[in-house]
């Protein structure tokens, strides 16, 4: 499959920065759904499709737990009309606790989350598809027609994870699959547990297991344009209180030169399937040779 890449973005100057990625060759912009110091998703990407003209709209992702899934398949079939066609709908079970404790939001058990998700998601393409949608779960009953219906006949849908119950769900029924580190601790300083190359193999046999063809999506969240990479690992090593050979091989980190970094994602493409490569918008510049070489 063809390498596509995406800018991982806190939207605070979300026009200028969908136009420097488009003209960079970035093909995706996505922004986190948190509720920290950042532009809330929906505007912000709204804003970025007006400014830009070829450049995907990639929220990374929309909590299910903050719009019920009728606003969310609205708000997303509008801005996928504005656009022209260009939004990739991310949509997560929730994980930040933070998030939660802070706004007073009920955070439930993740087997909770991930069976309202799976519903949402129903919800969501019965709402976009043609006629009523007509849907009896046990957190949603929906029974309306959903207006307006997307730009793109399949509108499609971004799913991640890191734990078994989502990356299963996901290949069930997800369009574009993101591997993560697993986040059931809801807690950043948790986030390095399982970034191991061996991790990475389990969490595919996962994704695989319905036998569906997805598109593959790895973030990641720590990158060097280097030619000293020992140096890089150590500093990455050092802030997430991993082992350096662990995240040597890790597909979350990337150091090396920029033709170093062409080799590992060819290689990582070949063992892993990872052909949509997200990146975060302050190595952007630096990665944008690559993007060059591989897009």
């Amino acid at each position: 499959m063809k390498f596509r890449f995406g800018i991982m973005a806190r939207g605070r100057d979300v026009v200028a920065l969908a136009r420097k990625a488009e003209d960079l060759g970035y093909s995706c912009l996505s922004i986190p759904d948190h509720f920290g110091d950042q532009a809330a998703p929906m505007p912000a990407l709204a804003a970025a499709a007006v400014a830009t003209s070829t450049l995907r709209l990639a929220p990374l992702v929309f909590c299910n737990d903050f719009k019920h899934p009728v606003v969310l398949a609205k708000e997303a079939a509008t801005l996928d009309v504005i656009s022209g066609g260009r939004l990739e709908l991310g949509l997560g079970a929730g994980w930040m606790k933070s998030d939660y404790t802070e706004s007073g939001i009920v955070l439930d058990a993740a087997g909770v989350r991930i069976e309202r998700l799976a519903e949402a998601l129903q919800v969501v393409r019965g709402l976009w598809g043609a006629g009523r949608c007509r849907f009896t779960g046990k957190h949603y009953q929906v029974d309306m027609e959903g207006l307006p219906k997307p730009a793109q006949e399949r509108l499609p849908v971004f799913v991640g994870g890191g734990g078994r119950k989502m990356l299963t769900l996901a290949g069930q029924v997800a369009d574009i699959v993101g591997i993560n580190v697993d986040l059931r601790s809801g807690d950043y300083k948790d986030l390095a547990a399982n970034f191991a190359a061996e991790a990475c193999d389990q969490k595919l046999e996962w994704v695989r297991a319905s036998g569906r063809e997805v598109e593959l999506n790895i973030l990641v969240g720590s990158l060097a344009v280097t030619h000293d990479v020992d140096a890089a690992l150590r500093e990455f090593a050092h802030q997430m209180e991993t082992p350096l050979d662990t995240l040597r091989d890790s597909p979350h980190v990337l150091a090396g030169s920029v033709s170093q970094l062409v080799e590992l994602l060819l290689a990582r493409r070949e063992r892993w399937g990872f052909s949509y490569i997200t990146v975060r918008e302050d190595v952007m510049e630096a990665f944008a040779p690559v993007v060059a070489q591989l897009g």
